[in-house]
């Protein structure tokens, strides 16, 4: 609605914490805690839909229905394509964050 400081506002908070987000999953696979997984995922998931990053959103989703399944070979699976999905995000925010709005 015109208000392209909050939007600016919004994205940065959004990108500084992917990578924190990402760190805690990573974390949270290698010790295949499926809780904090699918909690974790389930948080990026929200954040990734409202900021309309739709294909993170849906790879998150992917993620927390594996974790919610006691399903671990899946999770390590979909985490790899949420991992891309985290740092395509990044480095698509980083580059609009650099360019005139």
């Amino acid at each position: 609605m015109g208000n392209l400081a909050l939007v600016e506002k919004l994205n940065n908070a959004f990108l500084s914490s992917l990578p924190s987000e990402k760190v805690a999953l990573q974390d949270a696979v290698v010790i295949s805690d499926l809780n904090a997984i699918a909690r974790i995922a389930h948080k990026l998931r929200g954040t990734a839909s409202n900021m309309c990053a739709m294909p993170l959103s849906d790879a998150a989703k992917n993620v927390e229905q594996a974790a919610r399944s006691n399903q671990i070979e899946l999770v390590t699976q979909r985490w790899l394509e949420l991992k891309d999905q985290i740092e395509n995000v990044m480095d698509e925010l980083s580059t609009t964050e650099s360019s005139p709005l």
